[in-house]
């Protein structure tokens, strides 16, 4: 019976909702993310959505068999924050009812990382050279980042079933890490990530999806399962409205 009654309402409120735009559901849910966006970096309060912006990164590792003419790098950054991920722009967005997914492509003009490392790498592009190990800070920035995303939902139980990036395109970055053993070695490390991530990222989707999917998913599922059930969504699209934030 609920779920009769869910799709109801959302016949009935794309019919008499003015912000639906002809009763384009892409265009509602498009103009939602649009009007609400400063949200990500406030929180969602009325259905317990915290800030994310900054997106508190507890502990992330991940490796590169060779990036800007270094090779073997294993790299964990923990306590780190990510921040810009509020400002961002639409550039297409479809919402597919039959197959329970959406897809979207964000550009962010710039994303900022501020966190502590702890990193290995071969001080040579194909191996064989010097290990380097160091444990330090690191900062880093990434302007002009696009990324393609495909997420998919089950209904029971409510939540995410899959997420898939299709495309990512990185415009420059720059890092700053130190604690590696002298000053040479950290500009090595610096210039290689800063250099060579763009290409990397261009070409190795494969991994990025494989790890953002045993991540972002459980993540996600974890922390939204009590706001995914049918009477959540119910009361969600009958009566919330994003908080204002400046």
């Amino acid at each position: 019976m609920k779920v009769f009654t869910i799709a109801l309402f959302i016949t009935s409120f794309f019919a008499f909702n003015s912000v639906s735009q002809l009763l384009d559901p892409n265009s509602f849910f498009r103009g939602f993310l649009e009007t609400s966006k400063n949200n990500f970096a406030c929180g969602f309060p009325g259905v317990n959505v915290p800030s994310l912006d900054p997106f508190q990164l507890s502990s992330y590792s991940t490796s590169f068999g060779s990036v800007g003419g270094i090779s073997n790098v294993q790299i964990t950054v923990d306590n780190a924050a990510v921040t810009g991920l509020s400002n961002f722009n639409i550039l297409a967005f479809d919402s597919n009812f039959l197959s329970l997914s959406i897809t979207f492509l964000f550009n962010f003009p710039q994303l900022n990382i501020n966190g502590m490392h702890t990193t290995s790498y071969d001080d040579s592009p194909f191996g064989g050279g010097n290990i380097e190990n160091g444990a330090g800070t690191l900062l880093g920035s990434a302007s002009n980042v696009q990324v393609g995303v495909t997420l998919g939902f089950s209904l029971f139980p409510f939540g995410l079933s899959s997420q898939n990036v299709n495309s990512v395109s990185v415009g420059s970055t720059s890092f700053t890490a130190d604690g590696f053993s002298t000053a040479a070695k950290n500009t090595q490390f610096n210039n290689a990530l800063s250099n060579g991530i763009p290409n990397w990222v261009a070409n190795n989707l494969p991994s990025i999806n494989s790890q953002l999917q045993a991540a972002f998913v459980d993540y996600a599922n974890e922390r939204l399962s009590g706001f995914f059930s049918v009477d959540s969504i119910i009361n969600t699209m009958t009566s919330y409205v994003p908080p204002a934030c400046n």
